[in-house]
């Protein structure tokens, strides 16, 4: 038998947090459907933010990108109809967030992403409040997962879904953000407030109007419109715990930028 030692360790120095994912993701589609241009810098180079960039770039805005930042020209609160499929890759965000935006448009949009995307992502309660408010959304597989075909206008309405996800709920405040009138969406069993809080917050930095009554009544007022922004995306709490659970554990000082 093998015996072990563990000495005492300690660290020292400074480590940077990774940019938020789900910040750069709002970020990127929320600067698509502004007035004039944005400029989006430290944010995360992922698959996922490659499939947001792609997607926006097929409701119409047009995205240069670099290695320190992202100049991104809107469309005005005014998607086009996409020329293609919109693939969202491996991310549920793209997925729901872009399917909602483009109920706004008149036409035929498909969505699609890859296998777990497929498989594993459930799309019912988003389905069910796009249609509510006016649109045809079905599952291609009739399971309530993608591929997604949709047609819309949707209409301001009111909508009811369940929450424990919270990603359908963002979706519909954000699509009914930009509806011409006033919507309603209630929300049963609502889960994830801190994702909803984020959403939420991104509708306050760009002035959009709402309300909402301990995240199972929220009333949109609708009439979105902002200016083009400039955007530090910030450090991903997420990714740095290791790090400071192993200052802690070995009582070192560790910087955290």
């Amino acid at each position: 038998m093998k015996n072990f030692y563990v000495n005492q360790s300690s660290l020292t120095g400074a480590i940077a947090s990774s940019p938020s994912k789900s910040h750069t993701l709002r970020a990127i589609l929320f600067a698509s459907l502004a007035y004039g241009q944005s400029i989006i810098t430290h944010y995360l180079q992922s698959p996922d933010a490659v499939a947001m960039i792609d997607a926006c770039r097929q409701l119409g805005a047009k995205i240069t990108v670099s290695e320190d930042r992202l100049i991104i020209d809107g469309v005005a609160g005014k998607p086009q109809l996409p020329d293609d499929i919109i693939n969202a890759g491996n991310s549920g965000q793209v997925l729901r967030f872009v399917l909602a935006i483009t109920a706004l448009l008149s036409g035929y949009v498909v969505m699609t992403g890859d296998h777990s995307i497929r498989h594993n992502r459930p799309m019912q309660p988003l389905i069910n409040g796009l249609t509510q408010l006016g649109a045809f959304c079905v599952s291609t597989k009739e399971d309530g997962h993608a591929p997604i075909i949709l047609k819309g206008p949707i209409k301001p309405g009111s909508a009811k879904i369940t929450g424990e996800d919270s990603q359908p709920v963002s979706a519909l405040l954000m699509a009914t953000a930009f509806l011409e009138g006033e919507s309603e969406v209630y929300v049963e069993n609502a889960g994830e407030k801190p994702w909803i809080d984020l959403t939420l917050r991104w509708l306050d930095k760009l002035g959009i109007a709402y309300k909402n009554h301990n995240y199972k009544h929220y009333i949109i007022h609708g009439h979105a419109k902002y200016d083009g922004f400039n955007y530090a995306v910030p450090g991903d709490f997420s990714s740095i715990l290791f790090p400071v659970a192993a200052g802690l554990i070995t009582q070192s000082e560790v910087a955290i930028h």
